[in-house]
């Protein structure tokens, strides 16, 4: 019998990851009803496997970070390309507050700098 097996018949917890037993006290909690317990560090990110710190969401039955699941679920920004939680919606498409002046005022992403203009340098916004 593996000791995974022998820990659930025993009626002691395993982690919901591995399947290996878990001591309670040291366990991280997660899942849609926090009802799992997860060795800390087997409580990782499906999406970017890094460990999670903070808050989490599961989705398609797998734990992710809280930056994996906006990305993964939400609409993507037109001017930066990332996901957007919360923004502002713009000739159907949704802009980060931040970005909407940057896309300028017909929701197009911002020219790229050209390399011969006058656009201040380097270190020019």
């Amino acid at each position: 019998r593996s000791p995974a097996a022998t820990a659930a018949a025993a009626g002691r917890p395993v982690c919901a990851a591995c399947s290996a037993p878990v001591n309670p006290a040291h366990a991280k909690v997660g899942g849609e009803e926090g009802d799992k317990l997860y060795h800390p560090a087997c409580f990782r990110c499906a999406a970017c496997t890094q460990e999670i710190q903070g808050k989490h969401q599961v989705h398609g039955g797998r734990l992710v970070c809280a930056p994996c699941f906006t990305d993964l679920t939400c609409d993507r920004c037109p001017a930066c390309g990332e996901g957007v939680s919360a923004g502002q919606r713009l000739k159907g498409r949704v802009y980060h507050h931040g970005c909407v002046g940057a896309a300028g005022s017909d929701g197009a992403p911002p020219p790229a700098p050209s390399a011969a203009g006058g656009g201040g340098g380097a270190g020019a916004a």
